[in-house]
């Protein structure tokens, strides 16, 4: 069976992304699609978020997930104090914080550059500033 769709339908239907996405979040966990699967992944393990355009590298202890979504609406997703935002293009999970350096931290053994601008916030969360 063929069907004909218009030009006029297709614009007028929301264009739904295939990409990997974020669904909720549930009792400290939070589902993340990958291809056709949904990994569940605990909100506590999430060492550090780095933003690429449009997408998220979502890095998790011995793993990482790549979520098409911005820093911000991730951030308002996962509702916690333990993420702070350290530069423009990363969060970090203050948990996995190994040292804090003059333009970058240290989380799990990964070097995170930092930003001036949101130096004092970090400070702050960790009750040093």
């Amino acid at each position: 069976m063929h069907v004909s769709v218009s030009k006029e339908f297709l614009k007028s239907v929301p264009l739904v992304s295939y990409t990997p996405t974020i669904s909720n979040v549930a009792d400290g966990y939070l589902f993340i699609k990958q291809g056709t699967a949904y990994h569940k992944v605990r909100i506590g393990d999430i060492t550090y978020l780095e933003s690429d355009n449009v997408y998220i590298n979502v890095h998790v202890v011995n793993n990482k997930y790549l979520v098409r979504n911005t820093l911000d609406q991730y951030l308002k997703i996962l509702n916690s104090n333990q993420f702070v935002r350290v530069h423009r293009s990363y969060v970090v999970n203050i948990n996995y914080i190994d040292a804090i350096e003059a333009n970058h931290v240290i989380v799990n053994k990964v070097c995170v550059p930092t930003r001036k601008t949101y130096k004092n916030e970090l400070l702050k969360s960790l009750r040093l500033g």
